[in-house]
């Protein structure tokens, strides 16, 4: 992995791998991992003073989104992750092919299924865990279909 020149917190450096493109305006302070081909916006803030971020391979974090962490709780956010503008995930699981739409905001301890869709402005509450390939809508968000098997990946 090559060394990201982001901000050291507590001993900790921000790590990318090969292939990682960070906008030189975005924020990635601690203990983070990005893994190969991923690309991170202009102005995002991804944060692992609190505990680490894991963010895996050919993952795409648009302009704005917040990724943060808390002293218990660690950011896990699988491969091939799309997270739309002004998103934030704050200490929660993000499993692998998701995608969370525009200004939506994913809280404590949630876990998204695999092939999950999360509409632009939901709230995904604190504790909640949806099944593989849900789709979330609303304020909170609540299950309201499920992705059809041909437009899984």
């Amino acid at each position: 992995m090559l060394v990201f020149t982001g901000k050291d917190f507590e001993g900790q450096s921000p790590r990318l791998a090969e292939g990682v493109y960070c906008d030189p305006s975005s924020n990635i302070i601690g203990d983070v991992v990005i893994g190969e081909g991923s690309k991170i916006g202009a102005k995002c803030h991804i944060r692992g003073d609190g505990n680490s971020v894991r963010i895996g391979c050919g993952v795409a974090i648009a302009d704005g989104a917040v990724i943060h962490t808390a002293n218990l709780l660690p950011v896990v956010i699988g491969d091939h992750v799309s997270i739309g503008p002004r998103a934030v995930v704050h200490v929660s699981t993000v499993e692998e092919g998701c995608s969370i739409g525009s200004r939506a905001v994913v809280l404590n301890g949630a876990v998204v299924g695999k092939g999950s869709i999360v509409a632009a402005g939901s709230v995904v509450a604190a504790g909640m865990k949806t099944p593989p390939y849900s789709l979330l809508e609303g304020v909170p968000a609540r299950i309201t279909g499920t992705i059809a098997e041909e437009r899984r990946k």
